[in-house]
């Protein structure tokens, strides 16, 4: 018989053992179902695991410093960045059988560590495994295998949001009938540079002579939005030398990646999550691309323009920093605008990320990314250059047609960007005056429907023949170009 010490000692060696044993089926159960941060249960499937986001607009600043709160004062721009989340989005095999596999090797614990400092970790793999590194062009070729270079994506007629985008009156949905006049009869979509009266086009500052930069386009988004990047990668997506999209899960075939950075995946944290994309830009893509454009998940980029645009900025040989885009005053100064987008030559990337990110607000937990983002730049000594045309209007403007049309900058936020733009560029301007012919695009298109609502207002061909948009549309430009010749 043992005695009362012996069995003692023997209880507590086999409570040892058992806790040792549950441990490592914690850690196993863990990695194999690890997603996006998130410990899923052993019982629970975790394609049915939401996470709670910790939602917080009010200003949290994990450095405490005076200049994080200056700098988030001020009302909202109209920047549409959305909390954070998870949703059901389907997840798309790799291409690359060699990939794939190394993708799910599930046996190396380490392979689901974070390899390096954010914001250098890197992207993740569907299956949660660091080291992805994104194809940008995988979109675009996915559109030339079905279309030609000059194709638009065509909309089938079976489409869900065919009778609401193609068979709705133009003028009558969310464009309505003051913003389809700018649309239809302003915007020029890849026409010539606008100059002053009575000089010429796009011959004047030869951007015709110069061969297109190319642009690696951006956006920040996560998993409850992938519905808008689908819509976006169909419209406009395709057209960028490369497209990509930071977001919560990898799915190749709408471009979007699984992109970790410090702290929770939350709309309050979207300056953490900016630092991430131009680490992972600098880390794999700098020297691919001439130009970088960032923007929301809610924006529709005329890619035409903005490429037209930086045709005439362009210049191979120079070393000079760019950073491009809406001028939006703040004090006695001015920031680069997130509503629009802005861009990032390769220059100012490196700068950005080599001179500002290691000193400038490493630890700060805040949503107003564009203004930290110039705020970085301002430290180095490089700020946000404005890309109004030649008559002074807006190519970045980051609002929806009608609201332009229709705001008379009488009230409000807007009316002091409005009376900034009036007084450094040539007088105040209100509707289709303070747009340019060559605008980038349109902001705030929160749902599918309006995003693929705008591209056929701009490409009715992407209808079906004889749907409503298609016939009144393509009536309407015949007989411009008729009167027009």
């Amino acid at each position: 018989m043992f005695s009362a010490k012996q069995k003692v000692f023997g209880v507590t060696v086999l409570v040892l053992v058992i806790s040792l044993i549950n441990i490592r089926v914690a850690d196993v159960e863990f990695i194999k179902n690890h997603n996006n941060g998130v410990v899923v249960p052993k019982s629970i499937d975790p394609a049915e695991v939401v996470p709670k986001l910790d939602v917080n607009l009010d200003v949290e600043d994990s450095s405490d410093t005076s200049t994080d709160k200056k700098l988030a004062e001020g009302e909202d721009d109209g920047d549409d960045e959305k909390e954070e989340g998870e949703d059901d989005s389907e997840e798309t095999e790799d291409d690359s059988e060699e990939t794939e596999d190394e993708a799910t090797d599930g046996n190396d614990p380490d392979a689901f560590k974070q390899p390096r400092p954010h914001p250098h970790a890197g992207a993740r793999y569907p299956n949660g495994k660091f080291g992805y590194v994104a194809d940008p062009t995988s979109v675009r070729k996915r559109h030339l295998e079905i279309y030609s270079e000059e194709e638009e994506w065509k909309m089938p007629t079976d489409h869900e949001l065919s009778e609401y985008c193609c068979e709705s009156p133009p003028g009558e949905k969310w464009e309505g009938t003051e913003g389809l006049k700018i649309i239809t009869e302003k915007v020029q979509i890849g026409g010539p540079t606008p100059m002053p009266e009575g000089e010429g086009g796009a011959e004047e500052d030869g951007s015709d002579t110069k061969d297109p930069p190319k642009v690696l386009c951006l956006l920040y988004s996560y998993e409850k939005n992938h519905d808008r990047i689908e819509a976006v990668a169909n419209t406009w997506g395709w057209k960028c030398d490369g497209f990509l999209v930071a977001s919560t899960l990898t799915n190749e075939t709408i471009g979007t990646v699984d992109l970790p950075h410090q702290g929770e995946e939350a709309y309050d944290n979207m300056w953490q999550k900016t630092r991430s994309i131009w680490g992972y830009v600098y880390d794999n893509y700098l020297n691919d691309y001439d130009y970088f454009w960032l923007g929301g998940d809610d924006f529709y980029l005329i890619v035409e323009n903005l490429v037209n645009y930086l045709a005439t900025v362009h210049d191979p040989d120079s070393e000079e920093p760019q950073f491009l885009g809406q001028q939006i005053p703040k004090g006695d100064s001015f920031f680069c605008g997130g509503g629009p987008g802005y861009v990032l030559n390769k220059k100012a990337v490196t700068r950005i990320v080599e001179d500002a990110f290691p000193t400038c607000h490493p630890n700060t937990k805040i949503s107003a990314e564009d203004r930290f983002l110039s705020s970085c730049f301002d430290q180095i000594g490089i700020q946000c250059t404005s890309t109004a045309d030649a008559k002074g209007q807006q190519r970045f403007v980051g609002m929806d047609p009608q609201f332009i049309a229709t705001y008379k900058a009488d009230r409000g936020y807007f009316k002091n960007v409005w009376e900034f733009w009036g007084k450094n560029h040539g007088g105040f301007k209100l509707g289709i005056d303070l747009v340019s012919e060559q605008m980038n695009g349109w902001h705030n298109l929160r749902y599918p429907a309006f995003m693929i609502r705008i591209h056929v207002m701009h490409h009715p061909e992407s209808c079906p023949a004889d749907s409503i948009v298609a016939t009144t549309l393509m009536e309407d430009l015949i007989h411009k170009e008729e009167n027009e010749g």
